[in-house]
């Protein structure tokens, strides 16, 4: 009888630690995208959702050795069940891709459970542009002209009138990893030898792309 006792113990211990193991599963989550690919995101940036299940309460950050300064997280933890992963990226305006990995911890009392998506963005297109642009008018006795220029390219500047020429273009002191550089391009203009107010085309130029045009600007001199 004792014997038959025994065993009975027995079988209910090992039927109670499978019905724990059950009710305490591994941490685990899964995703609506396969994450051993990219996820790639538009120059422009945008939001981004990522449908999860999980089985246990789980959180997002970055990973140290990353720091993705470009991406914000908005919804970045959550407990078991469907949840949703939603960071923002920043609009790129390099001209090259740049990338950062988000991790994600579920976590309960058997352990910790760890994952990683890979964030590629983009690069932009090559651009150049004059920042404040006002189709400014020059005096007709002549004068300066300086300029505001954001890049991310080799650039190059033409102007359809010699009587326009450059007086110094200024590089930037710092150059961010961040952001494209701002230089100054300083013109001077000659006087007017005519009574009538002209006009002036300044074309932006991708020194990487054989010079070719990427912004046409307008100008005028007074009569």
């Amino acid at each position: 009888m004792k014997r038959i006792l025994s065993l009975l113990a027995l079988f209910w211990l090992l039927v109670s630690c499978d019905y724990l193991e059950a009710l305490n599963p591994e941490p685990q989550m899964t995703f609506s995208i396969d994450l051993s690919k990219s996820v790639t995101v538009e120059a422009e940036g945008g939001k981004i959702s990522i449908p999860l299940e999980s089985n246990s309460p789980w959180q997002a950050s970055f990973s140290p050795a990353t720091g993705v300064w470009f991406v914000s997280l908005l919804r970045f933890k959550g407990e078991a069940g469907s949840g949703t992963l939603e960071f923002e990226v920043r609009p790129n305006l390099l001209s090259n891709l740049r990338a950062g990995v988000i991790s994600l911890r579920c976590v309960n009392r058997k352990g910790v459970q760890t994952y990683e998506i890979s964030i590629a963005q983009l690069a932009a297109e090559p651009f150049a542009r004059i920042l404040d642009w006002d189709e400014p008018v020059i005096p007709a006795e002549g004068g300066s002209l300086t300029l505001r220029i954001l890049t991310n390219c080799p650039w190059g500047y033409t102007v359809d009138n010699a009587d326009v020429t450059l007086v110094e273009i200024k590089e930037p002191a710092v150059l961010s990893p961040t952001d494209p550089p701002i230089y100054e391009l300083t013109l001077a203009v000659a006087k007017n030898p005519g009574t009538v107010r002209r006009t002036f085309l300044l074309n932006l130029t991708n020194r990487f792309q054989g010079s070719k045009t990427i912004a046409t600007y307008t100008f005028y001199q007074a009569g």
